[in-house]
């Protein structure tokens, strides 16, 4: 593939759009927090179920069940397959939420229903590439169930679309899901395991997930649980800290013939990130930190994953979560 001239390079910050897509957001997750006596109906449905949740010792809050999120990625270089050491370099941005209700269907079993959307913006040096958008989209499906005092299983599945604003780029499609089981072993300690999968036409991919979570008093918590290993500090029950490794939607494959995208999930970030109740179950979020395995693969007959030569980059995020107090 010959080398790709240079073009301009976009600034990466949020389009006025974009903004107003923010601030639109908010306000639905501020109506939806608005509703407190149908949340109340819902949480006190769970709370009288027979699913355990085992917060009552940490000051860490509930799992979010919606949030609004906007992240800014520096930039990444790197060579060309085949160009004789040319290289592009680009940085992008993100727009992205999402949505979960769980309902359940009896005192052990129940659904979880979401949805999740995010908007891309690259911006390149490349003058075939130049600037362009990837829309992603998701429809997940889950099931849990508390099948004894002390397990818990369960699993989901999650189509997941991308298409680039590349001519006349096509979807292109990967199917998510995984199986879990969890493990009570006592108030403060919980042990997991699980495996992930990524199924697309280019490559499956697997991730194996065990280890504990271990709340070592209200205000520290271990999630010792691999790949993904963090630490939590929640101070008060309205402020909290976590610094670990999260997987990234930073990490992309493009085939140039065709301008199709592939997201590549087995990316990581490793930052640090503060959360603070802003309104009811309203929490503000900041992170920032390093994103590693980051790249757009280009190959001309087929998409690549990233190769982890490429390095690092510095990200931050911003964004807002709706977390039920589920204790």
């Amino acid at each position: 593939m010959p080398p790709l001239p240079q073009s301009h390079r976009g600034n990466g910050t949020i389009e006025p759009g974009s903004k107003r897509s923010v601030a639109a957001l908010c306000l639905l997750l501020l109506a939806c927090d608005s509703r407190a006596a149908g949340v109340e109906d819902w949480i006190q449905s769970f709370a009288q179920s027979d699913f355990r949740f085992n917060r009552s010792t940490s000051n860490a809050p509930f799992a979010p069940l919606a949030w609004a999120s906007y992240a800014n990625y520096g930039n990444t270089d790197f060579s060309l397959p085949g160009s004789s050491g040319a290289r592009i370099s680009y940085r992008q941005a993100s727009l992205s939420e999402a949505a979960m209700v769980p309902v359940l269907i009896n005192s052990r079993d129940a659904l979880v229903v979401g949805e999740w959307a995010s908007l891309t913006r690259f911006h390149t040096d490349s003058a075939t590439l130049g600037e362009f958008d990837a829309l992603s989209i998701s429809v997940p499906l889950g099931w849990g169930r508390q099948a004894s005092e002390k397990w818990q299983y369960a699993a989901f599945v999650a189509p997941m679309g991308h298409k680039a604003s590349l001519g006349n780029s096509p979807w292109y499609w990967e199917y998510l899901g995984g199986a879990f089981a969890r493990y009570t072993a006592s108030d403060s300690v919980s042990w997991v395991y699980g495996l992930y999968v990524d199924l697309s036409p280019v490559e499956n991919f697997y991730i194996p997930y065990v280890g504990a979570n271990w709340i070592i008093n209200p205000k520290w918590t271990l999630c010792a649980i691999m790949p993904w290993p963090a630490v939590l500090y929640a101070p008060t029950a309205d402020t909290f800290f976590r610094f670990g490794v999260a997987p990234t939607g930073s990490s992309w494959a493009l085939q140039p013939k065709t301008n199709q995208v592939e997201l590549n999930l087995d990316a990581w970030n490793l930052g640090v990130s503060m959360e603070h109740r802003v309104h009811g179950r309203l929490w503000a979020r900041i992170e920032a930190g390093i994103s590693g395995m980051r790249g757009i693969s280009i190959a001309s007959g087929q998409l690549n994953n990233p190769d982890s030569g490429l390095g690092t980059a510095p990200y931050v995020s911003v964004g807002i979560t709706f977390r039920p107090a589920m204790r």
